[in-house]
């Protein structure tokens, strides 16, 4: 599907992954398979996380990160914690305080 050599830290190549991430999250969103396995994302969660940063940074910049984008972002973010290891899932919510906190602290460093 994708190349190997994707770099989320590209402008271009993150827009790629975001969107593929975005169709994977809402297809389980649809289907009501939340949390959902680490497995069935399209890149690791850190190739996505890399690539949200990338594009929320590139949209900044050019001056065309709305409000409504921030938000969806921010949720796109938020949501890899609903992907969790095979390993158990209790801390599912623990991960989402985690990950909200780091994108807001992305956010203001930015």
């Amino acid at each position: 599907m994708f190349k190997p050599t994707m770099n989320p830290l590209n402008p271009s190549d993150a827009q790629l992954i975001v969107i593929e991430y975005a169709r994977v999250l809402e297809r389980d969103l649809d289907e009501h398979r939340h949390p959902a396995r680490v497995d069935s994302l399209p890149f690791s969660k850190s190739t996505i996380q890399t690539a949200i940063q990338t594009s929320v940074t590139h949209l900044a910049r050019s001056g065309q990160l709305t409000a409504d984008l921030r938000t969806y972002f921010e949720t796109a973010y938020m949501c890899l914690a609903e992907y969790p290891d095979p390993a158990p899932v209790s801390l599912t919510r623990e991960e989402t305080e985690r990950l909200r906190s780091e994108f807001k602290r992305f956010l203001t460093s930015s």
